[in-house]
């Protein structure tokens, strides 16, 4: 049976050995002679699964002790009368509303509650943020509402406000996980590390192999390098309001092949942001996707027993390391001395050369 890749914004393709442990489980889940959807929702078996699904989002994201998960049915759309049902009690509630989604939100929570507007950026069509101590915070609302990431509008709160420090008993922020699409990416990636080898031929005394992993990741550098080289994706930079969408694409393509410069430079170069500040600004979304696909592999790793760090491969990494920091160090003291096209070019050449080693199994 063909399989395809299926990347839709709601479901999406699942490993085939998820898919295989669900179905043999859908008649009698760990031998209890009930599915899952037949279960009761106070049983223990229903609740082990809850506190697991739980205890791996709390690993995945990093979520502490001290907050709660919420497993809740209904949509975005749907908790935004939830909220305001639960936690108004019928009184007051403040709205910070700076795009689309703090706009539905307001609205839904006037069918429960006195909604208060305490701060909003209409005027300046949702492209700045009010600043946090021009807040109208009223004295006795419920909770004050914050969309951290209007994806619509493109305007993203990078810190949270002390609304304690400006008066407010609690929060609610609605935040969109963004890091989640390195997650994905950086998933499908070990999936695709588990399959055979493709193609092999002999090299001098030694054999190459062509691996599906090291094809999908040379494809993607290659063709990402042909965009960074190519003068008219020079000449393209998408409007700020595009960003969030950057952010998604980027942190994708970041988890799946580790390259993700070419799209991020895309939706920044029309942020107005200096020669500095670009390189430091797309320094840190790295560091950001790093971070989260760093954790899939090491749970992969940690998996096989850590056999992928032994031998050449172990020095392998230990060099990457090593020669990250020296490019890092010579990138900050060559950085006054170069354009930024300069930069991206020789990235972009270096990039290639490692995107054909990958695609002709010398790597």
């Amino acid at each position: 049976m063909t399989r395809p890749f299926n990347f839709s914004a709601g479901p999406a393709t699942l490993p085939q050995e998820v898919l295989q442990q669900a179905a043999a489980e859908m008649l009698d889940w760990r031998g209890c002679g009930m599915g899952v959807m037949e279960m009761s929702h106070r049983g223990k078996e229903f609740i082990s699964i809850a506190e697991q699904a739980e205890a791996d989002l709390r690993s995945l994201l990093a979520i502490p002790a001290n907050f709660k998960v919420l497993f809740m049915q209904g949509g975005a759309i749907a908790e935004n009368a939830i909220l305001p049902m639960n936690l108004s009690r019928g009184g007051r509630a403040d709205y910070v509303v700076t795009g689309s989604w703090s706009q539905k939100s307001a609205k839904e929570a006037r069918k429960y509650c006195d909604v208060h507007v305490a701060a909003s950026n209409e005027a300046d069509q949702h492209t700045r943020l009010p600043s946090p101590s021009s807040w109208q915070l009223s004295d006795n609302a419920a909770y004050v509402h914050v969309c951290s990431n209007e994806t619509i509008h493109g305007v993203e709160m990078h810190t949270l406000p002390d609304l304690a420090a400006l008066g407010s008993p609690q929060a609610v922020f609605d935040a969109s996980p963004r890091a989640l699409a390195a997650l994905l990416g950086a998933g499908l990636l070990t999936m695709f590390s588990g399959m055979e080898s493709l193609f092999e031929y002999e090299l001098g005394s030694q054999t190459r192999e062509i691996t599906p992993v090291k094809l999908m990741i040379g494809l993607l550098i290659t063709g990402f390098v042909a965009l960074e080289l190519s003068p008219r994706f020079a000449r393209l930079a998408l409007p700020p309001s595009w960003i969030p969408l950057g952010g998604l694409l980027s942190g994708f393509f970041g988890g799946l092949s580790g390259n993700q410069g070419a799209l991020r430079s895309a939706f920044l170069i029309k942020a107005g942001l200096s020669k500095e500040a670009f390189v430091g600004t797309s320094a840190v979304c790295a560091v950001m996707v790093d971070a989260v696909r760093l954790s899939i592999y090491w749970a992969a790793f940690h998996a096989s027993g850590w056999k992928v760090l032994q031998g050449d491969e172990g020095n392998l990494v230990l060099a990457a390391s090593l020669s990250a920091f020296i490019g890092a160090y010579f990138g900050k003291k060559l950085l006054k001395k170069v354009t930024l096209r300069t930069v991206e070019l020789s990235v972009a050449g270096m990039m290639g050369l490692i995107g054909i080693a990958l695609l002709t199994g010398l790597l």
